[in-house]
């Protein structure tokens, strides 16, 4: 069911004009694009930390801190809203396309083992019930996980009845403004306009990578997951191939370095270098046959 929702979600933002900005909604074919005032972007500042103390409510109504469901080990964390009904689904479909992909789950890297994910709510007036649907919703994609099983987290800025919904913005709205995630309100419709990414933070809740967009490759975020844990994440083999690839910030993307060029290049200079070795020895030993075949004519007398 969840799969069904969210590739309609995306089939139908592909038939309009697919942008990483928009309405939550998708738009019909010809219309203009939106017009609003304001900033829509995501702009992180790595090696900036999230801000510690922001009380948020997870699927059961407990009050939690982020900090404290990451439990010091890496994370993914997703600014969405779950009512979103074009890019935070998208969001969503990718990040369970990677976290099922051979690069993460083909190699032992599970969500509450080796990381955690966290996805926050943008609006206040999201309550626990909801966020605990499409918790519920993702974990059965995901692996089918228990509810009570930890390391994948829905949150809302609201405890649900009685929740002061200003307060519950200012909130949410401090952690969003951290993590340069800007959006705007649009109430004609009654719908965020909002960019889409993923970030990667540090178990003490520094921003190390940003993922923009709605299309991620799980090779990088395995990457990014090995490197945030600052060696405590991954095999020895994973982190030493880390130092081979450099993250290019522009792209989102891990690209070879001068590491990895000299490592690949190895075999082929050792081939050139065996080439040249056996031909010096060839050439050499056809000259010394040579030398030592004498001519008959010119035999003592």
């Amino acid at each position: 069911m969840f799969r069904v929702v969210l590739c309609l979600a995306a089939v139908a933002a592909l038939a309009g004009s697919v942008r990483a900005q928009s309405y939550g909604m998708a738009p019909k074919p010809g219309d203009p694009e939106p017009d609003f005032q304001g900033d829509a972007s995501f702009k992180p500042k790595l090696g900036d930390a999230i801000p510690a103390g922001l009380t948020f409510y997870d699927h059961d109504k407990n009050p939690v801190m982020i900090q404290e469901l990451m439990g010091g080990k890496p994370t993914i964390l997703v600014l969405a809203y779950y009512r979103c009904p074009k890019l935070c689904n998208e969001v969503l479909l990718e990040l369970l396309r990677v976290l099922k992909s051979a690069s993460l789950a083909g190699n032992g890297y599970f969500a509450g083992d080796q990381f955690n994910v966290v996805v926050v709510s943008i609006d206040p007036r999201e309550a626990p019930d909801q966020a605990r649907v499409r918790r519920d919703l993702f974990l059965r994609e995901y692996d089918g996980r228990p509810s009570d099983r930890p390391g994948v987290w829905f949150l809302t800025a609201s405890r649900g009845q009685g929740t002061v919904v200003t307060e519950a913005e200012a909130n949410v709205k401090a952690l969003a403004d951290a993590v340069g995630f800007h959006y705007v309100y649009d109430k004609k419709i009654k719908q965020y306009i909002h960019d889409s990414g993923v970030l990667v933070l540090a178990g003490d809740g520094t921003m190390t990578q940003f993922f923009p967009g709605i299309t991620y490759s799980g090779k990088d975020v395995r990457f990014a997951l090995v490197e945030a844990g600052r060696g405590k994440v991954g095999s020895y083999a994973m982190q030493g191939m880390t130092l081979c690839f450099a993250y290019d910030q522009t792209t989102g993307k891990y690209k070879p370095t001068m590491r990895a060029l000299a490592i690949v290049s190895v075999p082929f200079v050792v081939l050139v270098l065996g080439v040249a070795v056996y031909t010096g020895r060839r050439v050499r030993k056809e000259m010394a046959q040579r030398r030592n075949t004498t001519d008959p004519s010119e035999g003592g007398s």
